[in-house]
């Protein structure tokens, strides 16, 4: 990947583009804990980006629709994407849906730094385990997936973006 000049700090950091996917609510939970200053106000549709700094490297999340009509654009953006996040919450039945359909898509099988932050307030929750055997039957192993409770969203989101990190600097 590419290394660019941080102006702010005059030192050079490793830039990576994740695409990030889910729901836009869902998208919005993770970049809230994410992003320093992230502007909850700002439009996600259809595309938006936005930059996270965590391990000395520049994330930029870039928002993709979810919208089915736009299935070859997300991946031709997703094979661009040093990584994927996939935002679901798992005490949503539509979140959980539009999740399984997006690890489905074949843009997914291909990438190797995948993460799924489920969050989820209620214990046993079915539908968590619904995604995990989701996750095993797709990826065979590649997907981490991090389970937390909305209480410890900040933690869970940071725990992704941690494995992301030391997963790009293999």
């Amino acid at each position: 990947m590419d290394w660019v000049l941080s102006l702010c700090c005059g030192a050079t950091r490793k830039k990576y583009v994740v695409a990030l996917l889910g729901l836009e609510e869902d998208q919005r939970h993770v970049l809230k804990h994410s992003v320093s200053n992230y502007k909850e106000d700002k439009s996600l549709r259809p595309f938006s980006e936005d930059t996270c700094i965590a391990n000395g490297m520049e994330l930029i999340f870039q928002s993709l629709d979810d919208n089915a009509d736009l299935y070859e654009i997300r991946g031709i953006h997703m094979g661009l994407s040093a990584a994927v996040v996939f935002a679901v919450d798992a005490d949503n039945k539509t979140s959980v849906e539009k999740c399984i359909t997006l690890i489905g898509e074949d843009a997914t099988k291909t990438k190797d730094v995948i993460v799924v932050l489920c969050k989820s307030n209620i214990y046993g929750n079915e539908s968590v385990q619904e995604l995990k055997r989701t996750c095993d039957e797709i990826s065979h192993g590649k997907i981490e997936f991090i389970l937390y409770e909305e209480s410890r969203s900040f933690l869970g989101v940071h725990k992704g973006i941690n494995w992301i990190c030391n997963r790009l600097e293999e």
